[in-house]
């Protein structure tokens, strides 16, 4: 302690006098192990703490500082950690105050003992230093520094009042940014809603339907064709069509929608969208020009789906082209890619028109002209499913009625390639021999025209409205097939499924699923439920018919 003492007072007496007051502060910083030495007296005019005559006029900024120089105007010792300057981590700083004068020691350890020692040394110092600063301004020396010094003062408080207005702006924006999540949260869940919605109105959709496409085939069966039938027909081929457009969109949307790829001749795919398309060009008295590549062009592609776009095409064509037109279809090589052209005479496409015509539910005049029909979805779907095969698809039209065409890019697969894949098999549709089966499903008429149907092609059909009636008839009945509807009530068909194939006898059962789903995922779910295999709504007759020939010999999985 009297060590310490013998070597401050120097050091403190030099502190009184302007000529060796710099480097005394330094002096005094490094004996008591602080990085830097302050030394402020009080100026009474402006009641602000300025640095000592003869030390630099600067003083530390930012709010942690004016804080804490603030708190210096009170007698006593006050501490505080202070934030560093250029990335530097937080330093503590400890002041003396009273008489007018104020020591501030930044950084480091300062020991009790030298504590003491400046506090005893600090009434006389603050007499010496205030007798300096009244000389100083008896010359006028401190004039500067005040004017100097209020500048300061009024710029702080500028500067405090642009931080609090940007801090309430921040706020504002972090109130508006919270509101806009909520919003978009708000608008995705409205969106999955929709798309949840869209799915499940496109599968009831066709529950009603596929009575009623039984028992348009049972009428057609009992009287033959007409010219009332062939009306129901296609305007019920329609209907279906617009169902599936519906569950399709909502798959793409929803990320669902997959493809079965293999590689084929694109020509398979634009023969299907013929004859898919084929009804409502012979009811507009329209012809179909075919201008075919004179080699094989090889895809990796899902052929349904293919066949799904130049269906959809060829169906815009002819619905948007007068009775008796003429519809252009030309494939050809070009390059590395194939390339196909759906062309139509009719009212053609407006400039502005000729990227929106894909978009989802983009219609061109869809409140003029009604009597075209259609959501405006077969665009947007034949561009997605384009897109999926790694092409492209565009609109070309020199105007309002002059036409259009519509290109189709994919890419070709090379002839070796394509040269070691096998022709895809086709589907058998002989005859069925006469089965025992048992057919399941709540929707009661689908359940009876279904019924009727299969009784009419010389099948024993025992039905059940629910799992626990069926399973009530499978003690008495054994079924060489059981068609299960997998929407039951209570238990689906998946468990009805394994139910039934655990009684005795039923071990060599085949099983067919119906349901209103249809994709590769669906279709695999029945598969591991044990269902050999699957059946989309509304129920094509010749497709189960040739399901029931296939399953002759039957075998157990």
């Amino acid at each position: 302690m009297i060590a310490l003492r013998s070597r401050m007072q120097p050091i403190l007496a030099r502190l009184a006098h302007v000529e060796t007051r710099v480097s005394a502060l330094q002096e005094l910083a490094q004996l008591v192990g602080a990085r830097e030495a302050l030394l402020l007296v009080k100026d009474v005019e402006i009641d602000v703490l300025l640095p000592a005559p003869g030390l630099p006029k600067s003083l530390p900024n930012g709010a942690g500082w004016r804080d804490f120089l603030r708190r210096c105007h009170t007698p006593g010792i006050a501490r505080a950690e202070m934030p560093g300057s250029a990335g530097k981590s937080a330093e503590p700083a400890i002041a003396w105050s009273g008489s007018g004068l104020s020591v501030i020691l930044v950084g480091g350890t300062v020991a009790a003992p030298a504590l003491s020692e400046i506090e005893d040394a600090l009434p006389l110092l603050a007499a010496a230093l205030i007798s300096q600063q009244q000389h100083a301004v008896a010359r006028g020396d401190l004039a500067a520094c005040r004017n100097e010094m209020r500048e300061a003062l009024a710029l702080t408080r500028k500067l405090d009042e642009a931080r609090a207005e940007i801090e309430r702006t921040l706020s504002e924006l972090d109130a508006q940014t919270a509101s806009l999540e909520e919003a978009r949260q708000r608008a995705e869940s409205a969106t999955r809603a929709k798309d949840e919605f869209m799915a499940m109105l496109g599968h009831e959709l066709r529950n009603p339907l596929s009575p009623i496409v039984t028992a348009l085939e049972i009428l057609r069966l009992r009287t033959g064709h007409s010219a009332e039938h062939e009306i129901i027909k296609r305007q019920l081929d329609h209907m279906v069509r617009l169902v599936d457009d519906l569950l399709d969109v909502s798959r793409i949307a929803q990320g669902k929608l997959s493809l079965s790829k293999q590689v084929f001749d694109l020509a398979g795919a634009v023969d299907a969208a013929l004859e898919m398309a084929k009804p409502l060009i012979e009811h507009k008295a329209q012809r179909v020009a075919l201008c075919a590549a004179g080699e094989p062009l090889h895809v990796d592609g899902d052929p349904a789906r293919l066949a799904q776009v130049f269906s959809n095409l060829l169906t815009n064509a002819s619905k948007y082209s007068d009775r008796g037109a003429c519809i252009e279809v030309t494939s050809r090589r070009v390059g590395e890619s194939v390339e196909v052209r759906v062309r139509d005479p009719g009212m053609g496409i407006e400039p502005a028109m000729l990227d929106r015509v894909f978009d989802l539910f983009e219609q061109q005049g869809r409140i003029i002209d009604r009597a075209r029909g259609g959501l405006g979805l077969g665009l947007a779907i034949v561009r997605n499913l384009v897109e999926l095969h790694g092409g492209s698809v565009h609109a070309e039209s020199p105007g309002a009625g002059q036409g259009s065409q519509f290109v189709v890019v994919l890419p070709l697969v090379t002839a070796l390639r394509a040269g070691v894949v096998p022709a895809p098999a086709l589907p058998d549709h002989t005859a069925a021999e006469h089965k025992r089966i048992l057919l399941v499903d709540d929707n009661v008429d689908a359940l009876n025209m279904l019924a009727l149907a299969l009784s009419q092609q010389g099948h024993e059909v025992e039905t059940a409205a629910d799992a626990e009636d069926a399973l009530r008839r499978a003690g008495e009945f054994q079924a060489e097939v059981a068609i299960l509807d997998i929407g039951l009530p209570r238990m689906d068909g998946y468990a009805l499924a394994g139910q039934l194939r655990r009684l005795p006898g039923w071990e060599e059962t085949r099983f067919i699923a119906l349901t209103g789903y249809g994709q590769p995922s669906d279709r695999a779910r029945s598969s591991a439920a044990g269902f050999h295999q699957h059946v989309v709504k509304p129920v094509d007759l010749d497709c189960l018919r040739g399901l029931l020939a296939g399953a002759s010999t039957v075998s157990s999985r």
